[in-house]
């Protein structure tokens, strides 16, 4: 998947259950970004290696947990990793490295090669960014009000008491 694909689909997915964009954010693009990086300075086999196996998101959420001590923040930043990895299922991924061994076949250096599926979805990822962003504003007042409601006691939709 590209980039675009990993933003989009996971913020609109992540806005829906009102977890951190930002943080969700960093765990869908941290697997690229760390075995990328680690390809580059000649670490890794392969652009799919470690923060491509199930383990990495797990460790990433607890970074992220010592570092703002939030546990939403962790949810999120795991659930973009697990998004991720998702979306990356057409390809190949070292689901249980270290604790299984693969064969890691790569071409030489970092080849992107989209095909019809990925640029469809890099297409839904680039309309979701923008529609994210904008009802961000209602989904937030729309879990706001739904917990004022449901705190006050009363399910009516206006919020107020009503009495007959």
């Amino acid at each position: 998947m590209l980039p675009l694909a990993h933003i989009g689909i996971t913020i609109f997915l992540v806005s829906i259950v009102f977890l951190p964009i930002t943080a969700a954010l960093v765990g869908a693009l941290a697997p690229d970004v760390v075995d990328k990086l680690l390809l580059v300075s000649g670490l890794a086999p392969c652009g799919r290696f470690f923060s491509h196996s199930i383990f990495f998101g797990p460790i990433l959420a607890v970074v992220a947990y010592l570092l703002t001590r939030r546990k939403d923040v962790a949810l999120a930043v795991l659930l973009g990793c697990y998004l991720h990895l998702l979306m990356d299922t057409r390809y190949f991924l070292p689901w249980f490295y270290p604790l299984v061994q693969y064969d890691f076949y790569c071409p030489a250096g970092i080849v992107i090669r989209p095909d019809l599926i990925d640029m469809c979805f890099e297409s839904i990822g680039a309309v979701l960014i923008p529609v994210t962003l904008a009802l961000k504003p209602k989904i937030k007042y729309f879990k706001r009000s739904n917990f004022k409601r449901l705190s006050s006691g009363n399910p009516s939709r206006s919020g107020k008491n009503e009495k007959n």
